[in-house]
């Protein structure tokens, strides 16, 4: 159309941004939580596109970071291609890499997707990723005590056995060390608290473990009290650790009581079969295991229904001793008598030392013992 002017046919309006549709994130990143410098290791990480348009080809990029903000100034490992990624399409990729030789301490395995800028996106800011912490440690052994325990009660100069279970949770086998036991007044255990006992081992290969028996002597010279029973692996410092701060540990604690004489029944036994209001013969072995002398004590027999011995149940037969010294053993037989109107039935032969409680004891719970059964008939 033919005007009067040509020249004001065209304007200007306001402006507008025109953005890719592509957002490329990382969804997930694992891998192993421990390593050794050196050691091949394998990454898995999940990228996806968000975005409403294929993403071309770009690069994802590994990393270790002491910290859980990722950049591109952290230790990378590595990078995987990715040749296209449509809209909304997630994927996992692998990544196969060694941990750095001069590395040591713990790390975030982590990535960064399109981390060379191949692709323009909606958002430039999402695209990296923490996944899990990572130990890295040379490959070294690592001695400890899973558990200790032994007596709950003890005399000075008493012999006793502790249980220690010894395990190598490190990255290499270890040489031969020594376990130490000792007595604390608290539950850290030094090698400045009184030693007890002592054994040791040749060997631990990665993951093993062993159980010691390890018999050692109360000091003759320590006060009475309530102590911890610990033990120190490796307290020689004769295996090089990962870590040396983790060899103590303190198990049960134990009673020490001054100058306490300990009786016990190692062993009761009498017939398999007896009869209403007659006697039959029973035995009990009284030990002291303490090395202080008892003064004199009775020992007490009864049949009992049940495996649980006390002065409530049916007593046959009571027995007198002078005494006993220390670390010594008595055998006493004594003729008891079935009271003629006990039901017929199956019961216990129990004793109980030191019955009347005249003897005050290092341990006043170990004074009971029933083993075999007997069968008692109509007269």
């Amino acid at each position: 159309m033919a005007e009067s002017d040509e020249n004001n046919n065209f304007g200007v309006g306001n402006q507008i941004d025109v953005a890719s549709d592509i957002d490329l994130v990382i969804t997930s990143v694992s891998g192993p939580s421990g390593g050794s410098p050196g050691q091949p290791i394998s990454i898995s990480i999940g990228i996806k596109n968000q975005g409403s348009i294929g993403a071309g080809e770009h690069w994802v990029d590994a990393y270790f970071s002491v910290d859980s903000t990722i950049t591109t100034d952290d230790i990378r490992l590595g990078s995987v291609y990715v040749n296209n990624l449509g809209a909304g399409v997630e994927q996992t990729v692998t990544f196969d890499t060694a941990i750095p030789s001069n590395l040591n301490g713990s790390y975030y395995i982590a990535a960064i997707t399109d981390s060379r800028s191949d692709v323009a996106e909606s958002n430039e800011n999402n695209n990296s990723f923490a996944g899990n912490p990572i130990s890295v440690g040379s490959v070294m052994p690592d001695l400890v005590a899973t558990s200790v325990s032994g007596p709950a009660s003890g005399s000075p100069g008493d012999q006793i056995q502790t249980t220690v279970v010894v395990k190598n949770q490190g990255t290499a086998g270890s040489g031969g060390f020594i376990v130490n036991v000792y007595l604390s007044s608290d539950a850290t255990i030094t090698t400045s608290d009184p030693q007890v006992g002592s054994d040791s081992l040749g060997s631990l290969a990665v993951g093993g473990q062993q159980t010691l028996i390890i018999n050692g002597t109360i000091p003759s010279t320590l006060s009475s009290g309530s102590y911890y029973l610990g033990a120190i692996v490796d307290s020689g410092y004769s295996v090089s650790e990962s870590n040396e701060d983790n060899n103590s540990l303190a198990g049960n604690q134990i009673s020490i009581g001054v100058g306490l004489p300990d009786l016990m029944a190692t062993s009761v036994s009498g017939p398999p079969n007896g009869s209403q209001g007659e006697r039959i013969p029973v035995t009990v072995v009284v030990r002291n295991q303490s090395t202080t002398s008892s003064g004199g004590f009775e020992v007490s027999f009864y049949l009992s229904s049940d495996q649980t011995i006390t002065n409530r149940d049916t007593k046959i037969a009571t027995i007198s001793l002078n005494g006993l010294e220390g670390n010594t053993e008595q055998t006493v037989t004594i003729n008891g008598k079935v009271h003629p109107k006990l039901p017929s039935g199956d019961y216990f032969v129990g004793a109980i030392v030191d019955s009347g409680d005249k003897v005050a004891e290092s341990d006043e719970d170990n004074n009971v013992l029933a083993v075999n059964t007997i069968t008692i008939s109509k007269k």
